[in-house]
C-alpha cells in the first residue's frame, strides 16, 4: 500500500474494533468493488470511507499489471486523551 490514513472512530464503538472487507485492486492500484464481510454497523461508514482512499502499487505478473482480489481487515483503536 502506498497511502495510509488515520480513521476517526465513533467513541461508542470502542468494543467493536474490526471491520473485514473484500475488495479488488485494479491494474492501476485503485480500489474497486469494495464489499463488507463483517463488522459493527457503527464502524462501517468510517472503514469504507478510509479504504476507498487507499492506493496500492500495481501487482505485476509476468511483467504485466494485473487486477487482484484481496481481503483486508481495518483495525480501530481509541487514542488516549
Amino acid at each position: 500500500m502506498s497511502k495510509t490514513l488515520t480513521l476517526c472512530q465513533p467513541t461508542d464503538a470502542f468494543d467493536f474494533n474490526l471491520e473485514r472487507q473484500l475488495h479488488e485492486i485494479s491494474k492501476g492500484g485503485a480500489n474497486q468493488n469494495l464489499s463488507l464481510i463483517s463488522g459493527h454497523p457503527m464502524l462501517v461508514p468510517a472503514a469504507i470511507e478510509a479504504v476507498k482512499q487507499w492506493r496500492y502499487r500495481p501487482y505485476i505478473l509476468n511483467g504485466e499489471r494485473v487486477a487482484v482480489e484481496t481481503q483486508i481487515t481495518v483495525n480501530f483503536t481509541l487514542s488516549g486523551g
